[in-house]
């Protein structure tokens, strides 16, 4: 038999003995008028038999002693005679002298006088019987009352401790399962023959199983992961020698620069101003490279710490001069709007390459013969610097695209982008804690940046 059939049976015999204790309880309750009558008919049955056989004794000294035991034991009355003398009384009493009706009614549960004849002569008597108490009346009454919540009592615990078995004990130990298998020991747990931990097991189990695959799974991806790490290392490594190369044909131009100069036999002044401004926007961005390949050597968060103070007005103006050429072929009008005296303190390389990329993404979507405009205003703790253009559907759509490093923007004609403007200006407002925006309005495009002032 199982933990179930035995339950169920434990529940209909327990349910059975219940209702049939309520039931004998139920009719004892019933029977309660019924009780005190019979109750009192078997008192006056019991004392009448008594009495009658305490006067058929031949002795008068058995008389008295009977008849003394029963009115010390029971509320009743007694006087008797023989015609001549008094044999036995519990009150005064003389030879003819007639008791009934002497007593309270209602104190009185049976009375009665009469003459008794007896092998040994004429015996006159009275006895009154006294009302019952209700200890004598209801005593057996609450008593089987009592063996019936006894029982009902000793059947709920016998119930209640089978229960505790087949029930509490194994809620006790799912308990203690689950406790184990929160903390990963699944080789503690164990089986039981109650269904619920023995599924349990089960669960636990498969869980084990299931998480030993995933475990190895994870390593696998803990080895890949290492893999990528190395070839994202490489990557730099290759990148940081591609951009260091960059400084080799930039050195080259100068020198020639000097040298062309210098075995020319005549220089004139435009001549020499040009060669100058040529080297000094050589010399610049010699120096942009060598910054960033300094942010890409180190730890990009500890190159942010060395912080200046920044005019951002001048520092725009800077990058913008780089784009002259383009803005003018393509016929753009650009606004610039600024608040009074703007400065920021930040790193001035990671600013520089994010006005960069904000001034090439909005030159590169925006539409010939329009307007663009860059707003720079203050607040209480920010800097927001605002780029609105109006671009056409097919390079909005671009623009979008470039949010994610993983997409791949086709037919990129921007020999200053990578395809990814939007992300790379995302990811560095975010190292410079600051926060960035898309908003689009029809043609109309917003790049809206807020960085920290400090």
């Amino acid at each position: 038999m199982n933990v179930k059939t035995k339950l169920k049976t434990l529940s209909i015999i327990t349910a059975t003995v219940y209702l049939l204790i309520i039931v004998v309880f139920v009719v004892n309750m019933l029977r309660f008028d019924d009780k005190q009558i019979t109750a009192e008919y078997n008192f006056v049955y019991k004392m009448e038999s008594s009495i009658k056989e305490a006067l058929i004794q031949d002795n008068y000294d058995d008389i008295k002693s009977q008849l003394s035991k029963l009115t010390d034991e029971h509320s009743l009355e007694i006087a008797v005679d023989d015609g001549e003398k008094v044999i036995y009384s519990t009150v005064p009493h003389k030879v003819g002298m007639n008791h009934f009706d002497t007593v309270n009614k209602n104190a009185v549960l049976a009375e009665s006088q009469t003459s008794l004849e007896t092998p040994y002569g004429v015996r006159n008597v009275w006895y009154l019987m006294y009302t019952l108490s209700d200890t004598e009346v209801f005593g057996s009454y609450f008593a089987n009352q009592a063996i019936l919540m006894v029982i009902a009592f000793v059947v709920l615990s016998g119930a209640i401790a089978y229960l505790g078995f087949y029930v509490i004990k194994p809620m006790i130990k799912i308990r203690e399962s689950i406790e184990q298998a929160s903390n990963f020991n699944f080789e503690t747990i164990t089986p039981d023959t109650d269904a619920v931990n023995t599924e349990f097991y089960q669960f636990t189990g498969k869980l084990e199983n299931k998480l030993g695959l995933v475990s190895r799974q994870y390593t696998e991806l803990e080895k890949q992961l290492q893999i990528n790490k190395e070839h994202l290392k490489n990557t730099l490594v290759v990148s940081r020698s591609f951009i260091h190369d960059l400084k080799t044909p930039l050195h080259q131009v100068i020198l020639e620069n000097d040298f062309y100069l210098a075995n020319l036999p005549y220089q004139s002044e435009e001549l020499i101003e040009l060669t100058a401004i040529n080297n000094s926007v050589i010399e610049k961005l010699i120096k942009n490279i060598n910054e960033v390949l300094l942010i890409m050597k180190n730890d990009v968060y500890q190159e942010l710490k060395d912080k200046e103070t920044i005019d951002l007005e001048v520092l725009m103006y800077e990058v913008i001069k780089m784009f002259n050429t383009h803005i003018k072929n393509k016929k753009l009008s650009i606004n610039l709007e600024f608040d009074n005296d703007v400065h920021v303190y930040s790193n001035k390389t990671t600013i520089r390459l994010l006005l960069h990329n904000l001034i090439s993404n909005m030159i590169q979507y925006s539409k010939e013969n329009s307007e663009a405009s860059i707003t720079v205003f203050e607040t209480s703790e920010s800097i927001e610097i605002s780029f609105k253009n109006d671009s056409s559907e097919e390079n909005i759509k671009r623009m979008k695209m470039s949010e994610s490093i993983f997409n791949s923007i086709p037919s990129n004609d921007n020999q200053f982008s990578g395809g990814n403007g939007l992300f790379l200006i995302k990811d560095l407002t975010h190292i410079l804690g600051g926060e960035y925006s898309l908003i689009q309005s029809d043609s109309i495009v917003k790049v809206i940046i807020s960085i920290p002032k400090e």
